[in-house]
């Protein structure tokens, strides 16, 4: 991060406007690991979704390790696209320390602190302490959480040592307070509303609290529930709030009215226990196209009943669901890849395609009959995926692995040469080239920018096809087919 601390409170005065949603882990049908893949699947929706930041919520049932796999996978996926931020509420204060300074390595932005639950202080000042050495250790910007689910009521009866605020305040990289109590949002604007930035997540107090306290960022939640990646009706109506234009902005408040009642009814049941249903929040994401899928034990559940009454709700706002319920309990990567290993369990010749290489040799596949030929790549769009699934598949030595370079028919104006010279840098293998189409045809490819790979067997017959990026359960599935071929 090249922001120095002095500059994060202006930083995020210019910076921290808008809607701030909540990023949840995503986890492998056997709920051992987690799903790559479906995590930068809803962080690219997050973007999609216009929220300005992210929030990845660590506390979802993940161990250390998950938790700093979680955020690595996140913050490369935002790729500074959106603000990538996480919750820091481990079971201990080393836990948090440690994956705090986890977050700043791999790129995360900034951090929403909280306490874990065996920290009990017996004084307002050893909060203060304790605080204050995590704010010391990172340069993050740094968003504070009084909750009342801290056992910190014994200090005040908001929940948090009101005392103490305004010191943390002045700490440089302290820059906000996540607040979802009107009264204790109203104290603390009287407290620090001039050093720091307030937000409240609950939807519903947008209005007033845009336009008679300037609060300019929400969250973090699970605003899906409330819009689309086509249909961005929050992002709207709350930039128009910041706008100004009040009256556009409550139109669209007052259309969410079918959404906003159910979402209260479901998530009240639980947040003021101290906790949160991650499935039912994950649902809501699903039906608006994230990745969805289960969450690992002890989790509250989603029952059929709230799934159908989900659904009506975005219906009523013009939201068309996604009806698979099947696909949200595994998740959709997951059910993707389960039906295209389906799908792919394939047996046809293929040893009559011809490719060219960058010399514009002829490369026959049937050149290649007695050993176990895997074609890897996609059109140009798919370069750094290829190189991914290259280094990987360059430690088999079974196999022989091909780059092959999925073209088409080039406009008039661009020479080969260029698409050559591009390619072959990029490469980790000499790469092959589909100029004319037909191999791409002949092996079902329909979008050649999606990285393709293909097992193909001794006797030259096509045994398996994925499409997608490389990650490692891809790359375990794709081992796992070469080993049956060899």
């Amino acid at each position: 991060m090249s922001r120095k601390k002095f500059e994060l409170k202006q930083w995020a005065k210019e910076n921290m406007k808008g809607v701030e949603n909540t990023l949840l882990p995503s986890f492998t049908p056997d709920m051992k690991g987690l799903d790559e893949e479906g995590i930068r699947l809803d962080v690219r929706q997050s973007i999609k979704h216009g929220f300005f930041s992210m929030m990845c919520a660590t506390e979802a049932g993940l161990t250390l390790a998950e938790a700093k796999q979680f955020l690595s996978i996140a913050a490369d996926e935002a790729g500074g696209a959106i603000i990538v931020t996480t919750s820091l509420i481990l079971d201990s204060l080393e836990d948090n320390m440690e994956l705090m300074l986890h977050a700043e390595q791999v790129g995360v932005d900034g951090i929403l602190l909280g306490y874990p639950p065996q920290f009990h202080p017996h004084t307002a000042t050893e909060i203060y302490e304790v605080t204050r050495q995590f704010c010391e250790a990172t340069n993050m910007h740094i968003t504070l959480y009084p909750s009342p689910h801290f056992h910190f009521n014994r200090f005040h009866n908001s929940g948090f040592p009101l005392e103490i605020v305004e010191g943390l305040a002045e700490i440089d990289n302290v820059v906000a307070i996540k607040v979802g109590e009107l009264g204790l949002y109203a104290d603390l604007h009287r407290l620090v509303g001039d050093k720091v930035l307030l937000g409240c997540p609950v939807e519903r107090y947008a209005p007033l609290l845009v336009q008679g306290f300037g609060m300019q960022w929400m969250g973090a939640g699970c605003y899906e529930v409330f819009q689309s990646p086509g249909k961005r009706y929050l992002v709207d109506y709350f930039n128009l709030l910041l706008s100004g234009k009040t009256a556009e902005a409550m139109d669209i408040y007052w259309k969410l009215a079918p959404a906003r009642i159910t979402f209260e009814q479901q998530f009240n049941q639980t947040v003021m226990t101290g906790t949160y249903n991650w499935q039912q929040q994950k649902y809501y994401q699903w039906c608006v196209g994230g990745n969805g899928g289960l969450t690992r034990q002890p989790a509250m559940k989603v029952h059929t009943w709230e799934m159908e009454m989900t659904k009506m709700a975005f219906r009523m706002i013009d939201i068309e669901p996604n009806e698979n319920d099947d696909e949200f309990i595994m998740g959709r990567t997951n059910y993707c890849r389960r039906n295209a290993v389906a799908d792919n369990a394939l047996s046809v010749d293929v040893s009559g395609l011809v490719l060219t290489d960058a010399g514009d040799r002829e490369v026959a596949l049937s050149a290649f009959a007695g050993e176990v030929l895997v074609l890897y790549g996609g059109g140009q769009g798919a370069a750094e995926e290829g190189k991914k699934w290259g280094q990987s598949l360059a430690s088999i030595e079974e196999v022989t692995a091909i780059e092959v370079v999925f073209v088409g028919e080039l406009p008039s104006f661009v020479p080969k040469k260029l698409v050559k010279k591009n390619v072959v840098n990029n490469a980790v293998n000499q790469p092959v080239f589909d100029w004319s189409g037909t191999v791409a045809r002949m092996l079902g490819v329909t979008n050649p920018n999606s990285p393709h790979l293909f097992v193909i067997d001794r006797s030259g017959r096509l045994r398996f096809k994925l499409v997608g990026p490389y990650s490692v359960e891809n790359m375990a599935q794709v081992k796992a087919e070469i080993t049956q071929n060899v």
